[in-house]
């Protein structure tokens, strides 16, 4: 649901649930009954390359600016993960923070410092 990325250029969840939840009320309240509807998520996350003078505990994650469809930041800037490899890396305990919730969004991430490149990345 984040393929365009209007506001700052910054990593950020996926599927947020904010957005589904309002997904959901539009077609309910355009006379779809719940019974009707399915709700599909996904189960991988995305991982950006964090920008700049990032540090491991920052929240905040800027993002290289790849253009969609005519808008200047998007997605493209990371790379989708599977569920088990995101598992994976937290699972390594090697340079990763703890899981973090954002509060508006209601999504985990965490940042974590490949070991071979050094790069920072946060994971969505």
């Amino acid at each position: 649901t984040r393929s365009q990325i209007f506001d700052r250029c910054t990593a950020s969840a996926n599927a947020p649930w904010p957005t589904c939840q309002s997904g959901i009320d539009n077609f309910m309240q355009s006379g779809i009954p719940a019974d009707k509807l399915v709700l599909g998520l996904p189960w991988y996350g995305y991982r950006y390359e964090c920008l700049g003078a990032a540090t491991d505990q920052d929240d905040t994650c800027n993002i290289a600016q790849v253009p969609f469809r005519d808008v200047n930041c998007s997605d493209a800037a990371g790379s989708e993960i599977s569920y088990a490899g995101i598992n994976q890396i937290l699972a390594s305990g090697v340079n990763t923070t703890e899981v973090r919730r954002d509060p508006y969004l209601k999504t985990p991430y965490y940042n974590y410092r490949d070991s071979e490149s050094g790069k920072l990345y946060q994971m969505w």
